[in-house]
């Protein structure tokens, strides 16, 4: 099994953000691989003079912006120029162990001595510690790759054990200059240290996040919109979150899928249902709301849930929102809100009642809770509702 240690592709540019701004717009588009070599070619998004040049700095942005989430696009792309700074930054730490290490054993110590000069002495001494500090089982994993000499592609077990740094330092494409244009662009390879460590109380989990970054990508599949590998069974798809989430993932949905699926080429037709506002524009259009929010006042919530149970009747919903939302004519129908409107709906038994309108049009649905694809439950703590019929979107 083929194991790389180090990624070197960093020779191909430093953290470049006029060219980063401007592929994380298109990312942002969920272009296929047909419509991304022909932009660049057409378009020369990087406005590069060399197609050559274009073509190498575009797929090393592509392959570390590729390391975050969507999210992270769109600060890249449209966000403040420190903001999208860091983001790069650590974007091209993802994607390069060999800058993460060259970071870690070099350049944090000259900001603990604050020394902003970094000299070609740095990198020589770096390229001699790393063989000792890579485990004696990596050695030999692999013979020489013949076909590279200038290391500009990927540093191997084999070679960072055997090799002299000498053979690193030779070619200068690798060499110094260029790991640390990251850092110091300038010729005197002076640098301001870009990284910093902001808290953000509501910051999404790890997990959470790279679960989200699978959003995009499945919902946007031929695999999803076409219902492929299904079988039978009809295209309902539940998007399970930790209920604690429920802020950022509202933001996620407003601020980058629908943005990101506006976008799309070609055009993907979808509408989003917010379950809540749903109901809650169906009881302004029957004219009870303002009596319904009386009667809660007055006698409590349980006569009212009741009632409302009565007139809110799965079938009857499901029928009109596949009227008001031109079922027809959608590629694919979101839900969300199933925390909110609860327990005014049950969402298990919605969801029933729009199997036979749906046909071929997937639905998706988040889903505040947990679902094993055998049962429901809403916000982790009640009771399970047993529903088998839609998938999970990211296991």
């Amino acid at each position: 099994m083929t194991q790389i240690l180090y990624n070197a592709e960093i020779s191909a540019g430093s953290l470049m953000l006029p060219e980063s701004r401007r592929v994380a717009r298109f990312m942002l588009s969920m272009p296929d691989r047909a419509t991304w070599f022909e932009t660049l070619k057409s378009e020369n998004i990087l406005q590069k003079n060399s197609p050559a040049t274009a073509r190498r700095q575009a797929r090393l942005i592509r392959n570390r912006l590729e390391t975050l989430d969507a999210a992270a696009w769109d600060l890249v792309a449209d966000g403040e120029q420190e903001v999208a700074l860091q983001i790069l930054l650590a974007s091209a730490v993802k994607h390069s162990r060999l800058l993460g290490d060259f970071m870690r054993d070099v350049v944090a110590g000259h900001v603990r001595r604050l020394e902003h000069t970094l000299s070609p002495a740095d990198w020589d001494a770096f390229l001699r510690i790393v063989p000792a500090t890579i485990p004696q089982s990596r050695a030999g994993l692999h013979p020489p790759r013949p076909s590279c000499s200038r290391w500009c592609c990927a540093f191997w077990p084999r070679h960072v054990m055997w090799n002299p740094p000498e053979a690193f330092a030779s070619h200068r494409r690798c060499s110094i200059p260029m790991c640390c244009a990251i850092f110091a662009p300038a010729r005197n390879l002076r640098y301001s240290p870009r990284w910093s460590f902001p808290t953000d109380d509501h910051a999404m989990t790890q997990t959470f996040a790279e679960r989200l970054n699978q959003i995009l990508p499945r919902v946007t599949s031929d695999d999803f919109l076409q219902n492929r590998g299904l079988g039978n069974e009809i295209g309902f798809w539940i998007f399970e979150y930790p209920p604690e989430q429920e802020l950022a993932m509202r933001d996620f949905i407003s601020t980058v899928i629908e943005p990101s699926l506006a976008k799309r080429q070609p055009p993907l037709r979808f509408a989003r249902v917010d379950l809540f506002e749903f109901v809650i524009n169906l009881l302004e259009v029957e004219g009870v709301l303002h009596e319904v929010i009386d009667r809660q006042a007055r006698e409590g919530n349980n006569p009212v849930l009741d009632d409302l149970r009565l007139m809110l009747t799965e079938d009857e919903l499901a029928e009109r929102m596949v009227k008001e939302v031109e079922l027809e004519s959608l590629d694919a129908l979101i839900l969300t809100g199933v925390g909110a409107v609860y327990p005014m709906l049950r969402t298990h038994t919605l969801l029933s009642a729009l199997h036979p309108h749906m046909k071929q049009t997937p639905l998706l649905m988040f889903y505040p809770g947990s679902y094993d694809g055998y049962s429901l439950r809403l916000f982790n703590r009640l009771a399970e509702d047993h529903y088998y019929r839609a998938f999970r979107l990211v296991p």
